[in-house]
C-alpha cells in the first residue's frame, strides 16, 4: 500500500483550499487587497522547503518519509529546526490561507496539515531516526527544536 506522503496532502489541501472556502461561503477576516499578504508568505514557504529538499539530493539521502533514513543532516534551517521543509510546506499554507482571505475554512485546512505532521509523519520520521542514529539523533534532539 502507497502511503500519503506530506507534498501530496500539502498540494491537495492547497489546491482544496479556494473550493472549500467558496462551498462553505463562510465569514472573511481579510478583505481584498490585504489577502494578497499571503502571496510572499506562500513563496518563502516554498522556497524553504524547496531548499531543503535540494539539500538532501546534494547530499544523496532519501526524502521520502516512510523510506529508511540513511544520513542525519544538519545543514541549513535543519541547525534551527528538525523539520524545516514541513514547516516551508506549513508556512507556505497559511500563506495560501491568507490568500483564501482567511476564511476559518482555510485556517481549518491549515490545521488539519499541521496535526498530521505533528501527530503522525514526524513521530514515524523521529522514531526511524533515533533507531538509525541513536546517541547521534538523541543530541541532536536535544540542541534542536522540533518545529522552531
Amino acid at each position: 500500500m502507497q502511503r500519503l506522503l506530506p507534498p501530496q496532502v500539502f498540494f491537495l489541501l492547497a489546491f482544496a483550499m479556494a473550493p472549500v472556502c467558496y462551498w462553505l461561503d463562510g465569514p472573511h477576516w481579510l478583505p481584498y487587497p490585504a489577502n494578497l499578504a499571503g502571496v510572499p508568505i506562500l513563496i518563502v514557504g516554498l522556497a524553504i522547503a524547496i531548499w531543503h529538499k535540494r539539500l538532501f539530493v546534494r547530499q544523496q539521502t532519501n526524502i521520502p518519509t516512510f523510506g529508511e533514513p540513511d544520513k542525519l543532516i544538519q545543514a541549513g534551517l535543519f541547525r534551527y529546526s528538525r523539520n524545516p521543509m514541513y514547516l516551508g510546506m506549513l508556512t507556505a499554507l497559511s500563506g495560501a490561507a491568507i490568500l483564501c482571505f482567511a476564511a476559518p475554512a482555510a485556517w481549518l485546512l491549515v490545521g488539519v496539515f499541521f496535526v498530521m505532521l505533528h501527530f503522525w509523519y514526524i513521530p514515524f520520521e523521529e522514531a526511524q531516526m533515533q533507531h538509525k542514529f541513536k546517541h547521534q539523533y538523541k543530541a541532536y534532539c536535544q540542541q534542536t527544536r522540533r518545529w522552531l
